[in-house]
């Protein structure tokens, strides 16, 4: 795979229904969504259906583009845990809310340098994170990798609904405010 093709040109090209282009953005891409997927998911083959998914609907969404600005990979990543997420509630047959991927043209996705800053910034993310109090970390990652209700996630933490929600919204906040500090763009509006 020629590594030197950037991310944004390989978009273009698949925008413009350039033959290959699509190949060259799953061989680049498919391998962090797969692991981010297995967080979520167990099976392989779901995992495997799940990121084959996404980059369906992102070659279905830029059919009727002409251009793209927001980050391809921040797109597929959001694609693919909605998507995981949603497989999850199926199965233990949780209340179902129709997730959608994002459209490329929402304008709170951040486009390719920003995605670039916040790669360089990676190791910064993971420390202001991990100084989250255990009980925030468990309440994000029901959240964001179980795909738990908020319901769902009070009864299994033992918490009053209530109490859980102002959790939820402090750890939301924190996050939120480290991100912008870190970051000074398009995290401020996570």
């Amino acid at each position: 795979m020629p590594d030197e093709v950037a991310t944004p040109e390989l978009l273009s090209r698949l925008v413009a229904r350039e033959e290959g282009a699509l190949g060259l953005l799953y061989e680049r891409l498919g391998p962090p969504l797969r692991g981010m997927v297995a967080r979520i998911l167990t099976s392989q083959e779901e995992v495997e259906d799940v990121v084959e998914n996404s980059f369906l609907e992102l070659w279905k969404q830029t059919a009727q583009k002409t251009s793209v600005k927001a980050s391809v990979e921040v797109w597929l990543t959001l694609a693919a845990r909605d998507l995981a997420v949603e497989r999850l509630r199926a199965a233990r047959k949780s209340p179902r809310r129709k997730l959608s991927p994002p459209s490329l043209d929402s304008a709170w996705l951040p486009d390719s340098s920003e995605f670039a800053l916040f790669a360089r910034r990676r190791e910064l993310v993971r420390n202001a994170l991990g100084v989250l109090p255990a009980s925030q970390r468990a309440v994000l990652d029901l959240a964001v990798y179980r795909g738990r209700t908020e319901e769902e996630m009070a009864d299994l933490l033992h918490k009053p609904l209530g109490r859980l929600r102002d959790e939820l919204r402090a750890t939301l906040r924190y996050v939120r405010q480290r991100l912008h500090a870190l970051m000074g763009t398009w995290t401020a509006n996570i």
